[in-house]
This record gives structure tokens, sequence and C-alpha cells, in this order.
């Protein structure tokens, strides 16, 4: 198993890449960057698997990222998502070119979608279980692959997502993750002076996600327990990796991305205070508080709550000669201040990157930032769950943790029941 903070892209890295890609890029009359691909048009096209919220918004944010690019397929699980997609993105007039033939349903939707020869870019918005499913299946497809996180919900999901981003890395494939921050100019310059020293050695971290409450959904008269878990996937930790794979890995991944580095281990403790009916809250925490040890011993403290609490965000590195909030600028102990606030779309800048790398014959690959920030939150979950210390080493060496079925063993007819809430002192560490 490779080292998970090898190949790691630091903001370095992107700025002098996505310069080398502008520069490197083939211009046609129109000024727009040729899309170089193999059935010889300047048009990328998309297909999207998962179209949920979230789904439907990433291919807003494709088509926004470039007038070149149009979407031709999709595929869901569920018909009346998949259905739905054309009249959601219906202010994109012709550029939106699904047709029924291209309209993929069921568990092997998508499948039917990596195999389509109109399709370039695949993105992957479904639950977080099945991401390094869907990914390895595109990258064996060639195809461009945006990514949402997390990128699995368990070590065997990780295991399958380092491997398909070494595929892809091989192969040429682009890769990118849903970890938006990363593409924002303001926290980039800021996380470069952090890196260069300009405040001294970073010490320690903060990094938080706390919100009021969840999405909920009642199950459906009818409803088979799969269909009922997939439609109401975030409280069902199996599939989403719980709230540090939905909402927390967005700040973990920005403290890796400072200290350039994933943790040595974990300590974490956690549970269900508020919502706690398996029926309607599925399997997941509503809280959990971290310790993590960083190589060269710094520290970060992690916390996220979906109950009852003040809410908020936080990115915040304590250095030696001051403090730097991410989203707020620099703190000197001199009292100097240095404002930066982010501005813009980062969930477009995202794509142009991709996009743009692609058109320029040297596809970016982010699918190492993507493992690193998805081993950190299961490093946090293994520890809560477990009630003991967690070691990167343990799971990138050691642990075969698999959390719930494997995309290929599902049934939409299968008995299915709530998987139980992880009991610390009972929970496996396997």
């Amino acid at each position: 198993m490779s080292d998970p903070s090898a190949e790691n892209p630091t903001r370095r890295d992107v700025l002098a890449a996505s310069a080398a890609f502008g520069a490197a890029a083939v211009l046609t009359t129109s000024g727009a960057i040729r899309a170089n691909t193999p059935h010889g048009s300047d048009i990328l096209r998309i297909g999207l698997i998962g179209c949920g919220g979230r789904g439907v918004g990433a291919l807003h944010n494709a088509l926004d990222a470039d007038p070149q690019t149009v979407v031709t397929a999709v595929a869901d699980v569920f018909a009346t998502q998949a259905g739905a997609v054309a009249k959601k993105c219906e202010k994109y007039g012709d550029r939106v070119k699904i047709t029924a033939e291209r309209t993929f349903t069921g568990l092997d939707a998508y499948r039917q979608l990596v195999g389509c020869d109109e399709v370039d870019y695949v993105l992957i918005a479904t639950p977080g279980k099945f991401h390094s499913h869907f990914l390895e299946a595109a990258v064996d497809a060639r195809k461009h692959v945006f990514c949402e996180k997390p990128g699995a919900s368990d070590v065997v999901g990780l295991k399958q997502l380092l491997r398909a981003t070494e595929k892809a890395r091989q192969n040429g494939t682009g890769l990118m993750c849903g970890l938006q921050r990363r593409h924002s100019p303001e926290r980039q310059q800021l996380i470069e002076r952090l890196q260069q020293g300009e405040m001294g050695a970073m010490v320690a971290a903060s990094a938080w996600w706390n919100r009021t409450t969840w999405q909920f959904l009642p199950r459906q008269q009818g409803e088979t327990d799969l269909a009922f878990q997939l439609r109401s996937w975030r409280p069902q930790a199996w599939l989403s990796a719980d709230s540090p794979g939905t909402i927390l890995i967005h700040q973990i991944d920005v403290i890796n991305w400072a200290f350039d580095a994933v943790p040595d281990s974990v300590m974490c403790l956690g549970g269900r205070l508020v919502h706690d009916d398996p029926a309607i809250h599925g399997n997941m925490f509503d809280h959990f508080s971290a310790e993590f040890l960083y190589p060269g011993g710094r520290m970060m403290s992690a916390q996220v709550k979906t109950m009852p609490v003040d809410q908020g965000t936080k990115e915040t590195v304590y250095c030696a000669e001051g403090v730097a909030h991410i989203d707020k600028g620099l703190l000197f102990n001199d009292g100097r201040r240095v404002k930066s606030r982010p501005t813009g779309n980062d969930m477009v800048r995202e794509h142009e990157c991709l996009l743009r790398s692609v058109r320029g014959g040297a596809p970016v690959n982010y699918g190492q930032v993507l493992a690193d920030a998805t081993l950190t939150i299961l490093m946090m979950n293994l520890s809560a769950y477990s009630g003991r210390e967690v070691t990167r080493k343990f799971v990138l060496e050691e642990s075969d943790w698999r959390f719930g079925p494997s995309y290929d063993e599902l049934d939409m007819d299968m008995e299915l029941p709530i998987l139980p809430v992880p009991m610390p002192g009972q929970f496996p560490l396997v």
C-alpha cells in the first residue's frame, strides 16, 4: 500500500500545473480551448451517476465551468431521479442532449453509463459507500472523472480508491474530487504563506463543522429496505461515512493541506444523544470529538455535531507567531492583521481545473487528495466506534474493515434491516 501523503498535490503544484495547462492549451479560432477528445470534437460530453441534489448541482457546476461541455447521459437507481435531470438543466438549452436510450436506471445503471461511447467525463455523486466502486469502473473505461467526497465509507473502499487512483495515473485519466476548498485562490495564497513560514512553525489546528440537524427522510409506504436506505442515505453510516465523511471532511482536508501531511493517529469520542430513533436516524452518531497527532508532533482537534448546538465551521491553524483563520485571515502575535475572505465559486473552479488540464493534454489527478481526506475521516470513525486509538499504519496495513454490504451484493428486494449503532467497547477494530 502506498503512503497516502506521497504525490499529494500541494498548492504550489496546483498553481504550477494550472499555469502549464493554460500555456499548453491549443486555441480554436473562437478562443476556446480544444478538447482533443477521442471522437475528434472540441465538445466534452458529460455523464452523471447519481441524480439527486448534489449530482444535479455538480452537473450545473461542470456545465458552467466550460461552455464546450454538454450532458449526454444520466444514471440512477431510481427512474424518477434520472428522468428529472433534463428539466432541472433546461436553462442550458441545446447543451442538454440526454436521450431515453442514455437514461440508465437500476443497480446496473452506472455500468451502462461508463460503457457509453457518448460520454467523456463522468460525474459521481452517490452515497459515499459506492464512490470508489463507480470511480474504478469509470477509470477502467478510460473516462475522466469527478468524484464527490468522501471517497469511501470503509477501509475496503479506501483501498479500492487508492487502486483506482493509481490506475488513473497510469492511463492518463483525469480525476477530480469534490473537495472544492483546494480551488479557492484566497485559501491557496493564505496556505502558501503559512507553508513558507510567514507565521513561524505550524503547531496545532482546529477543524469544526457543527449543525443543528440533518436530513432525515421518512420511509414511504411499500418501500423496500434498500430503497429506503438509498433514498435516506445520510443517516445510514455505512452509506455516508457518517457526519465526518459527509461534512467535516472539508475542514479536515484543509488542515491536511496546510500541514501537507496526514495524521499518524487519532483518539475520538462520539455517540448519540439526541437523534436516537433507528427508523428515522439510521445508525449514525450525532456527535464526534477527536484529537489527531500529525508527524512532527503537530495536533489537530476536530469536532462535528448534528444536534441542537451553536452552528458553525472552523478551519484554524495555530502557529508560533500567530493564528491563521483560513476563511478570515492572519492574526499575528504583535497585533498585525491580514484579512482574507474566499470569493467566487470553488465548485465551478474544480471542474475548470480538470477540464482545462484535459484540454491541455495533461489531466490532473486529485485521487490522492481524496484518499488522504477519506483516510483521515475513517480513522476518526473507527476510533469513535471502537473506543480505541487508531493509527494510520493500522488502517493502511492491517485493517480490512467493510461497513455494510458491497455494491455487488445489493438487490432491491433484499432484507436489509437498519444496521446497529456502533457501540464503543463492542465494535470490533478490524
